[in-house]
């Protein structure tokens, strides 16, 4: 299982046992599976038989088979450079998913140049950050070109979907302007491509981009740019990015058409960070979510199977509404008194997030578990299961955390470990209680679970190959 997976394993873990006692069975309102499947089925989009090929494949943690290892997937896509002579404000379902393919490729160099090779690119040109020791800014990407006919194409691919410590910058949302953490990276790979496109100065170009997720909302940080600074002109650019969070500030967005963002609202990462922050996609939204996911993952293949949806409290009643009422409940405004022993900043605007210090704990304590191996992040996730409703008292995060991470070698400063476990405690009992008991309830971890599996590649790509554009 990825490292990711875990991440949100533990999560979950933590505001349950901060949670207080589970909710009985009759405090909830519907335990009915919401997906209607008579008379759905399911037709996937093959490519037509005049199509060159690509055959794509990935592995999909979050499946396993008989043996409980990871499964792959394989689709063939079509690709043809004709796609880039249709308008980039167009969206082009076959470029989305071959897009799709080609940001699956950048987890490593190894399979970008396979990937670039098929369809016939050439120029390839790695990011030195595969070779090095990862940073919180870290981002691995890959340029290529290719002549085509009376233009010039330049590819970029960014890697969102294996990597540990840039995650502690997917929590850095900042004051003001872009969510910071992902400016940062967006800010290392700019100058990397505006000296690769200098080598096709005088000739007319086009480039082509793909993201995934963390690499999706620092592409759009990238493509906003290009596009503001008059760098590209909008026929010209064509960009998919697919799951991204919003990190575009809102008061300085433009319309940009050819930026589009496929995204599945089910998914709980495609609502952070929360509209009280003024942060947006650039472009515009394709939403592929679809209420039959259940069905559809299971048709693509049998082993991708959906925990199944509970609406809950009467409060929701899919996916996406699921996800809106978890980040409302995430930066409600505190109920308590300022002058109230147990008071404790909240969270509902940007400011607040930062100047609380919960996007300094958050960002500090992920950074320290995406460093341990997948061995010490299990051992992580049995310590805190085994403590129970004891993390509640104050310290004892912290000592599970500390005993843990020493374990394993990690170096931390004790005081701001300390300080971050119990900031972030005294935040889920006083501000996040809500959050806490609908995670609590089993319907309610089943929704976050399926909200995951719906960000994970293995649930975008079969309602992409579904999803009919209007």
């Amino acid at each position: 299982m990825k490292k990711s997976s875990i991440l949100f394993a533990l999560t979950a873990l933590l505001l349950t046992s901060c949670g207080g006692e589970e909710p009985s069975k009759a405090s909830i309102s519907s335990e009915q599976d919401s997906v209607v499947s008579e008379e759905f089925s399911v037709a996937f989009d093959d490519p037509e038989d005049t199509d060159p090929k690509y055959e794509f494949q990935f592995r999909a943690s979050l499946a396993e088979d008989e043996d409980g290892n990871a499964i792959d997937l394989s689709r063939k896509l079509s690709y043809m450079d004709s796609y880039f002579d249709a308008p980039s404000e167009q969206f082009q379902k076959k470029l989305a998913l071959v897009s799709f393919a080609f940001v699956v490729a950048a987890q490593t160099k190894a399979q970008t140049e396979s990937f670039f090779d098929t369809i016939g690119f050439d120029n390839v040109w790695h990011s030195p950050d595969y070779d090095v020791p990862e940073t919180p800014a870290t981002v691995h990407y890959n340029l290529g070109h290719k002549a085509m006919d009376g233009y010039d194409v330049v590819a970029l691919n960014m890697n969102a979907l294996a990597y540990g410590e840039p995650w502690a910058s997917n929590c850095v949302a900042g004051e003001s302007g872009n969510a910071m953490g992902y400016q940062i990276s967006a800010d290392i790979v700019m100058p990397d491509l505006l000296d690769y496109l200098k080598q096709y100065e005088g000739k007319p170009t086009k480039i082509w981009m793909a993201g995934y997720s963390r690499s999706g909302a620092i592409g759009n940080i990238i493509a906003e740019t290009l596009l503001d600074e008059g760098t590209i002109e909008e026929k010209d650019l064509y960009f998919y990015a697919f799951e991204s969070p919003a990190v575009i500030d809102a008061t300085a967005k433009k319309p940009h058409p050819s930026i589009h963002n496929v995204i599945d609202s089910g998914d709980l990462v495609t609502h952070v960070f929360p509209k009280a922050y003024g942060l947006v996609r650039a472009g515009h939204d394709i939403d592929i979510y679809d209420s039959h996911a259940k069905e559809i993952l299971e048709a693509y293949d049998e082993r991708l199977v959906l925990p199944k949806f509970f609406s809950q409290f009467a409060s929701f009643s899919n996916d996406a509404e699921f996800c809106n009422y978890i980040t409302r409940l995430l930066v409600a405004k505190t109920l308590t008194s300022p002058d109230s022993s147990n008071y404790v900043p909240d969270i509902h605007t940007r400011a607040d997030y930062v100047n609380s210090g919960v996007e300094a704990y958050l960002s500090y304590l992920v950074g320290l578990i995406m460093k341990l191996p997948s061995e010490g992040l299990t051992a992580m996730m049995d310590a805190l299961t085994a403590n129970g409703i004891s993390l509640t008292q104050e310290d004892k995060i912290y000592e599970t955390a500390r005993d843990v991470l020493s374990n394993f070698d990690v170096e931390f400063d004790d005081e701001q470990l300390r300080e971050a476990c119990n900031g972030l405690l005294a935040f889920i009992k006083t501000n996040a209680a809500g959050l806490a008991l609908i995670i609590a309830a089993p319907s309610g971890r089943a929704n976050a679970m399926r909200s995951f599996y719906l960000h994970a590649p293995e649930g975008v790509l079969p309602m992409l190959l579904c999803y009919q554009p209007k």
